[in-house]
């Protein structure tokens, strides 16, 4: 991200966004917002800044995916926001990925920067993950 001066940055991936577990096991949730520390390490929205590791979602990679998975693309998306950039995962080829890149933070419940958390739940419009600095880490 040096040099890089944007407003947010998008991932498309092929599944709404961030699960708390595998999208195809049963109960599997959209996680719709990541709070992020300026040191990186990340929550789930709504959980106890003390209980992360407890609620940090499980991952698995496909034996064929050579790219990490969705791990890495939290863990990016995670340092992105760190820098206080709001980064939102959605899926390529869906009406949500088409407003992330258009719309952005505001199709999906976050204001335009990492800022404060407004009625986000009420605003948000498309199922995705928007991942942003913690509204603790104002700056």
């Amino acid at each position: 991200s040096d040099g890089v001066d944007s407003g947010y940055v998008v991932f498309l991936t092929n599944v709404a966004g961030i699960y708390d577990r595998p999208p195809e096991e049963p109960g599997a949730c959209l996680l719709p917002e990541i709070h992020v520390s300026p040191d990186g390490t990340w929550r789930p929205a709504g959980d106890a800044a003390g209980d992360a590791a407890a609620a940090r979602p499980s991952f698995s990679a496909a034996a064929h995916d050579v790219t990490g998975g969705v791990e890495t693309k939290v863990k990016e998306a995670a340092a992105v926001a760190a820098l206080g950039v709001p980064v939102i995962i959605a899926e390529a080829g869906s009406e949500a990925g088409e407003a992330a890149c258009l719309l952005g933070p505001s199709a999906f419940g976050g204001g335009g920067g990492g800022g404060e958390r407004s009625a986000g739940a009420a605003r948000r419009r498309y199922p995705g993950t928007l991942v942003r600095l913690a509204p603790e880490c104002n700056r």
